[in-house]
């Protein structure tokens, strides 16, 4: 759910241009639940979009810490 809010916001809702991406894993989202994902900032080095976000579950805790996209 985190992946497809970055990539319809940030990438065009094209996932073929995603190239890499990563994060850490800090907590549970249970299904049917309502998610936070915050974008933090986005770079463009070398051609290259890099998108680092934030995931947050329905009780305000982190899920996801640390994510980047990375894609063209």
């Amino acid at each position: 759910m985190s992946l497809s809010a970055v990539v319809n916001q940030c990438f065009y809702g094209d996932a073929t241009r995603v190239t890499r991406l990563c994060g850490q894993l800090r907590g549970m989202v249970l299904m049917n639940s309502v998610i936070s994902v915050d974008g933090l900032a986005e770079e463009v080095v070398d051609g290259e979009k890099r998108v680092f976000f934030r995931t947050l579950n329905e009780q305000g805790q982190s899920a996801i810490s640390n994510g980047i996209v990375c894609g063209v």
